[in-house]
Protein backbone atom coordinates (compact mmCIF):
# COMPACT_ATOMS: atom_id res chain seq x y z
CA UNK A 1 0.00 0.00 0.00
CA UNK A 2 0.79 3.64 -0.62
CA UNK A 3 1.29 6.13 2.17
CA UNK A 4 -1.64 8.68 2.20
CA UNK A 5 -4.10 10.49 3.69
CA UNK A 6 -7.10 9.06 4.67
CA UNK A 7 -10.15 10.50 2.86
CA UNK A 8 -12.04 11.50 6.07
CA UNK A 9 -9.56 13.80 7.33
CA UNK A 10 -9.30 15.81 3.82
CA UNK A 11 -13.19 16.02 4.07
CA UNK A 12 -13.05 17.78 7.19
CA UNK A 13 -9.31 19.54 6.66
CA UNK A 14 -11.52 21.09 3.33
CA UNK A 15 -14.97 21.69 5.41
CA UNK A 16 -13.14 23.37 8.02
CA UNK A 17 -13.45 20.96 10.72
CA UNK A 18 -9.75 19.65 11.44
CA UNK A 19 -7.08 21.86 12.10
CA UNK A 20 -3.74 20.22 11.95
CA UNK A 21 -1.74 22.66 13.86
CA UNK A 22 -4.53 23.89 16.46
CA UNK A 23 -5.63 20.20 17.63
CA UNK A 24 -5.45 19.37 21.34
CA UNK A 25 -2.82 16.96 20.27
CA UNK A 26 -2.13 15.04 17.15
CA UNK A 27 -0.32 11.19 17.51
CA UNK A 28 1.59 8.46 16.06
CA UNK A 29 1.58 5.00 16.36
CA UNK A 30 3.52 2.21 14.59
CA UNK A 31 1.52 -0.21 12.71
CA UNK A 32 2.65 -4.16 11.66
CA UNK A 33 1.02 -4.15 7.77
CA UNK A 34 0.64 -8.09 8.87
CA UNK A 35 -1.84 -7.16 11.01
CA UNK A 36 -3.94 -3.94 9.73
CA UNK A 37 -4.45 -3.25 6.21
CA UNK A 38 -5.18 0.44 5.54
CA UNK A 39 -7.96 1.24 3.61
CA UNK A 40 -8.27 5.05 3.20
CA UNK A 41 -11.72 5.42 1.55
CA UNK A 42 -13.85 3.54 4.72
CA UNK A 43 -11.26 3.74 8.10
CA UNK A 44 -12.18 6.93 9.53
CA UNK A 45 -11.40 6.37 13.08
CA UNK A 46 -8.72 5.25 15.56
CA UNK A 47 -11.45 2.28 16.27
CA UNK A 48 -11.30 0.88 12.79
CA UNK A 49 -7.45 0.37 13.90
CA UNK A 50 -7.57 -0.76 17.80
CA UNK A 51 -7.84 -3.01 19.28
CA UNK A 52 -7.21 -6.31 17.62
CA UNK A 53 -7.43 -5.46 13.64
CA UNK A 54 -3.67 -3.58 13.63
CA UNK A 55 -0.80 -4.76 16.21
CA UNK A 56 0.67 -1.31 17.11
CA UNK A 57 3.51 0.36 18.96
CA UNK A 58 2.58 1.29 21.99
CA UNK A 59 -1.08 -0.28 22.43
CA UNK A 60 -3.03 2.66 23.35
CA UNK A 61 -3.53 5.79 22.64
CA UNK A 62 -3.16 7.39 25.27
CA UNK A 63 0.31 6.02 25.69
CA UNK A 64 1.14 7.20 21.88
CA UNK A 65 3.92 10.25 22.06
CA UNK A 66 2.02 13.10 20.54
CA UNK A 67 3.50 15.71 17.84
CA UNK A 68 5.23 18.76 19.33
CA UNK A 69 5.46 22.28 17.77
CA UNK A 70 3.45 21.57 14.55
CA UNK A 71 3.28 24.03 11.58
CA UNK A 72 1.64 24.24 8.72
CA UNK A 73 3.68 26.49 5.70
CA UNK A 74 2.30 26.02 1.94
CA UNK A 75 -0.08 22.69 2.94
CA UNK A 76 3.16 21.07 4.09
CA UNK A 77 2.65 19.79 7.85
CA UNK A 78 6.09 19.61 9.88
CA UNK A 79 6.65 18.84 13.48
CA UNK A 80 9.64 17.59 15.31
CA UNK A 81 10.96 14.64 15.25
CA UNK A 82 8.57 12.11 17.26
CA UNK A 83 10.29 9.29 20.08
CA UNK A 84 8.29 6.18 21.05
CA UNK A 85 9.70 5.46 24.01
CA UNK A 86 10.78 1.53 24.86
CA UNK A 87 8.85 0.45 21.59
CA UNK A 88 8.68 -3.40 21.93
CA UNK A 89 6.68 -5.72 19.60
CA UNK A 90 5.84 -6.74 15.82
CA UNK A 91 8.43 -5.43 13.22
CA UNK A 92 6.37 -1.96 12.37
CA UNK A 93 6.31 -1.02 8.64
CA UNK A 94 4.00 1.86 8.43
CA UNK A 95 3.79 5.05 10.81
CA UNK A 96 -0.09 6.01 11.65
CA UNK A 97 -1.24 9.46 12.42
CA UNK A 98 -4.16 10.52 14.40
CA UNK A 99 -6.04 13.17 15.92
CA UNK A 100 -6.05 12.13 19.91
CA UNK A 101 -9.63 12.63 21.76
CA UNK A 102 -9.20 9.75 24.38
CA UNK A 103 -11.58 7.77 22.94
CA UNK A 104 -10.84 5.57 19.69
CA UNK A 105 -13.57 6.18 17.95
CA UNK A 106 -13.26 9.99 17.67
CA UNK A 107 -10.13 9.85 17.37
CA UNK A 108 -9.85 11.28 13.63
CA UNK A 109 -7.51 8.78 11.18
CA UNK A 110 -5.06 11.04 9.60
CA UNK A 111 -2.06 9.84 7.97
CA UNK A 112 -0.08 6.51 7.34
CA UNK A 113 3.37 6.30 5.91
CA UNK A 114 4.47 3.14 5.17
CA UNK A 115 7.67 4.90 2.96
CA UNK A 116 10.55 6.53 4.47
CA UNK A 117 14.16 5.79 5.77
CA UNK A 118 13.85 3.40 8.97
CA UNK A 119 10.81 1.39 8.06
CA UNK A 120 10.52 -1.14 8.46
CA UNK A 121 11.70 -0.87 12.45
CA UNK A 122 12.21 -3.76 14.53
CA UNK A 123 11.08 -2.99 18.09
CA UNK A 124 13.80 -4.05 20.77
CA UNK A 125 12.28 -2.36 24.02
CA UNK A 126 14.55 0.89 23.33
CA UNK A 127 13.15 4.36 22.27
CA UNK A 128 12.26 4.41 18.41
CA UNK A 129 12.44 8.26 16.77
CA UNK A 130 10.57 9.25 13.94
CA UNK A 131 12.70 11.84 11.68
CA UNK A 132 10.16 13.61 9.50
CA UNK A 133 11.35 14.32 6.11
CA UNK A 134 13.46 17.62 5.96
CA UNK A 135 12.19 18.72 2.93
CA UNK A 136 8.18 18.44 1.06
CA UNK A 137 6.45 16.64 1.80
CA UNK A 138 7.57 16.09 5.58
CA UNK A 139 5.12 14.59 7.71
CA UNK A 140 2.21 15.52 5.10
CA UNK A 141 0.92 17.90 2.15
CA UNK A 142 -2.28 18.84 1.19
Amino acid sequence: MASGLYDAIREDFLGGDADFDGATAVKVMLVDAADYTVNFATHNALDDVLPGAGVTIPTTQAAAPALANRTIVAGVADADDTTISTAAGDVSEAILLFFATGTDSTSLLFGYIDAGTGLPVTPNGGDITIAWQATSPKIAKL
